[in-house]
């Protein structure tokens, strides 16, 4: 009897929308040792002693409020790479923001809808990490990392914790397992683009033929599905866009880097110009990582002779042999030298091109 009256106690508060005691149904805080960057373990240079930071012995129980009071926020800068810099809002009624800021697949703000339950379920991981009584930060003296800063919000007190590879410096595995909570209620929809980042932006009324929308296909032809590349182009987002990273790369030089030969495909049909320079002067054929992705892009007009601004014709650029000859076949220049006067044949020699040495040296016998 005790049991069901403490079950019914539970209901209720839910029903009254309290954040304090609506823990029930909620899965616990998983911790790991795991912060990985996007391609492989997370890498940074120590620049000072790890000092481990000590913990207050004084517990503070996080203040009591109710569900509407609740705002939780997770922000993540860049890192010396290419790591995504972005922010995500929960708030106990369900709404939530993001922003995405650098190198993510959908920058700029953007509003969405969670579960309460979600939000409701995190506040009760935040009681179980005993976030009051952390320090205020754990930052070690570390560069080339992303830093993260997690904030709870709740019946008008606010805390905030600093992690900057906080976990080397004495940080509860519970931080790190919080933000990993907070970034599952938005990460994989708008940083990397998953079955409902189509869905969200319809929902906001965004313009699909807009610049914008062109940035994002750029973004996606590198790295996103290539449903979703799919998605955006019969919504009528263009094929002319470049990426918001630093080199500003096209849509088709994107695809074209990855070996992506069936978005490099969609993406000319699309209208997309395979020569389009990027910020430093090369085009999608510098980065055809394949034969197959020279040979569309020379079908669909691309010239094998623009130089970037080191001067480098794709002949020059390329790194991958099938790709060179399959340039040297669609009739690049093998007699064009880079600013500083390096020629193909000495660009094949230092990146082991060789059987591109061999056509080289096959055809200067010719002559």
């Amino acid at each position: 009897m005790e049991r069901v009256r403490l079950i019914a106690t539970a209901v209720v508060c839910c029903i009254a929308g309290s954040a304090n005691i609506c823990a029930a149904g909620c899965p616990p805080l998983l911790t790991s040792n795991h912060r990985t960057a996007e391609n492989g373990p997370l890498a940074y240079t120590v620049t000072g002693p790890l000092k481990k930071s000590e913990r207050s012995r004084r517990h503070i129980p996080v203040p009591e409020g109710s569900l509407d009071s609740v705002r939780i926020l997770l922000e993540r800068s860049e890192c010396e790479g290419s790591c995504p810099s972005y922010s995500i809002e929960l708030r106990g009624d369900g709404s939530a923001i993001y922003t995405g800021k650098a190198f993510v697949l959908v920058p700029g703000r953007y509003i969405y809808e969670v579960s309460p339950q979600n939000v409701r379920c995190l506040v009760a991981q935040f009681r179980a990490a005993d976030f009051w009584s952390l320090n205020s930060s754990y930052e070690a003296p570390v560069i080339d990392s992303p830093a993260y800063s997690v904030t709870l919000e709740i019946g008008g007190a606010k805390k905030t914790v600093a992690d900057n590879v906080g976990r080397a410096v004495g940080m509860p595995k519970a931080v790190t397992a919080l933000e990993d909570e907070i970034d599952g209620n938005g990460l994989n929809r708008w940083v990397y683009g998953d079955s409902e980042t189509l869905p969200s932006l319809r929902r906001e009324h965004f313009d699909f033929h807009s610049d914008d929308a062109a940035t994002i296909l750029a973004n996606a032809a590198g790295s996103g599905s290539e449903e979703f590349v799919l998605g955006l182009l019969a919504e009528g987002a263009p094929a002319t866009g470049r990426q918001s990273y630093f080199r500003q790369t096209g849509a088709a030089a994107a695809a074209a880097s990855e070996g992506r030969s069936s978005i490099v495909r969609l993406l000319l049909a699309a209208g997309a110009d395979p020569n389009l320079q990027n910020a430093d002067g090369s085009t999608a054929l510098h980065w055809a990582s394949n034969a197959d992705i020279v040979q569309l892009l020379v079908k669909a007009g691309a010239n094998p002779e623009i130089k970037d601004e080191q001067g480098l014709t794709p002949l020059l650029f390329t790194r991958d042999d099938d790709a060179s000859i399959a340039l040297i076949e669609a009739g690049a220049d093998i007699t064009a030298k880079t600013n500083s006067g390096a020629t193909v044949e000495q660009h094949a020699i230092e990146y082991k091109l060789a059987r591109t040495l061999d056509l080289l040296r096959s055809r200067q016998g010719e002559k």
